[in-house]
């Protein structure tokens, strides 16, 4: 009952408004209307939204008299009033108006019905919140009839959702899919909108280039035959083997990046601003395919739209821009959970999937050079560039600066190190002494062929 009577808040967000922001509304509400530039918006079990900004309603009902180019008297009176409802009794209680009155309190009423509160979050730039998570991945089959039902508000499930943006980017109308008196036109646009995803997909998706996107339509009929439905099958051909499997029975990343890649698509070219939200995103992704989503983030959303998303993975946080980066941290019974972007007053546990991030991106920008020279410890580097300098001092040859050096930590690691790095068509080099068990590990790769 009190749930009913009183909803509980689920969530609380509080936004701070821009020096642009407050000046809009100050144009519209008179300035110092808006006491506060803050704005809370909270959202209950009713699921509904909340709005909440801290205004002076004299101040507004002053502003409001003084650009009605009333006659001073009036306004003088007018601007006592200290609330919009008082301002409307008083302007109802004048006879005989004159015509800039009478202008005046047309207008009061029209905003009878509209709080002040409701005028100025109307005259916010609030922008649309975006969350897609994995109830939003789109099936390999889709029926007409219930996205219809979805289009219309009918029990939708966020699935829906998503594949409502693919027949919105194949460019078709539900009710043509239902209706295949049209069947050529409407595979021709089938076909046409395969050609435009694949392309899109895999000018970010590098695991696979390969294969490609198929519609097929199947009219699902009655027992009296009649045609009621139909669905709309969307596979995926491996170009290579020649062979098509159902969209969802492909890897659960693909299907996560692809539907990703349409949901948001109805969004990309609008001229309103969109919040995009994303919880571990990619996390069923290849640290590779992760890195592709980054790109496509960074390309096609982050120009136009802002991008909120958490992450435990290292390969998810673009080290060239750590200022992004915000750390969700346990405070303890005292403080309780907060968002810092202070790493150096974070424990390691706290901070370790950055650290993560900036130790990979320290180990890749060490293999970098034209040549690797792989070395056993820190203090072997040391000595190499001090013996070095000394050749070179003596007019002698010493060590290359095109060679970068590397330690490996220990001789244990070495066979690992050349295994990975020759995979990369890194040239090597290893300078160590080496004993019998790690020797032969490394002769073994350069039989197997793995390093050439």
């Amino acid at each position: 009952k009190e749930h009913a009577s009183k909803p509980a808040t689920a969530i609380e967000a509080r936004f701070e408004l821009t020096e642009e922001g407050m000046k809009s509304l100050e144009e519209l509400f008179g300035e110092g209307a808006i006491t506060e530039n803050e704005v809370a918006i909270e959202k209950r079990y009713n699921n509904v939204r909340y709005f909440a900004i801290s205004h002076d309603e004299a101040i507004h009902v002053r502003h409001l008299v003084a650009k009605a180019g009333l006659p001073d008297s009036i306004a003088k009176n007018l601007s006592k009033t200290g609330t919009f409802k008082e301002l409307l009794m008083a302007c109802r209680q004048i006879d005989n108006p004159a015509k800039s009155l009478q202008d005046f309190h047309y207008q009061l009423e029209q905003w009878h019905d509209q709080p002040l509160m409701k005028r100025m979050i109307n005259a916010l730039d609030i922008p649309t919140f975006f969350y897609f998570s994995e109830y939003s991945l789109m099936p390999g089959s889709i029926s007409i009839s219930e996205l219809k039902d979805a289009s219309e508000g009918q029990a939708a499930q966020e699935s829906h959702y998503t594949a409502l943006a693919l027949v919105q980017r194949i460019g078709a109308k539900l009710d043509d899919f239902l209706d295949l008196s049209n069947y050529e036109t409407l595979k021709a646009e089938l076909e046409d909108a395969s050609n435009r995803i694949t392309d899109e997909v895999y000018g970010y998706w590098t695991q696979h280039s390969d294969i490609e996107f198929e519609f097929s339509l199947q009219p699902v009929m009655n027992d009296a035959k009649v045609h009621v439905d139909t669905l709309l099958h969307l596979r995926i051909r491996n170009r290579a083997d020649r062979v098509s499997v159902p969209f969802d029975k492909r890897s659960r990343g693909f299907v996560w990046f692809f539907s990703f890649i349409v949901a948001f698509s109805q969004y990309r070219n609008e001229g309103n601003r969109v919040l995009l939200v994303l919880d571990e995103p990619g996390h069923s992704l290849h640290p590779k395919a992760q890195r592709d989503l980054l790109r496509y983030l960074e390309a096609e959303v982050a120009p136009y739209h802002q991008v909120l998303y958490s992450t435990h993975s290292p390969f998810m946080i673009d080290t060239a821009k750590t200022e992004r980066v915000r750390v969700v941290a346990d405070g303890g019974s005292g403080r309780g959970t907060y968002v810092t972007d202070d790493a150096s007053e974070l424990d390691p546990e706290a901070n370790f999937t950055l650290r993560a991030a900036l130790a990979f991106d320290l180990a890749e920008g060490l293999f970098e050079g034209i040549y690797t020279l792989i070395v056993a410890k820190p203090a072997d580097v040391i000595w190499l560039r001090v013996v070095s300098e000394l050749l070179s001092a003596e007019g002698r040859t010493g060590l290359s600066e095109a060679w970068t050096v590397v330690p490996a930590g220990a001789s244990g690691r070495v066979a690992a190190y050349v295994s990975l790095l020759g995979m990369n068509n890194v040239n090597l080099g290893v300078f160590l002494s080496l004993a019998k068990d790690e020797r032969k590990r490394l002769e073994g790769l350069f039989e197997s062929r793995e390093i050439q």
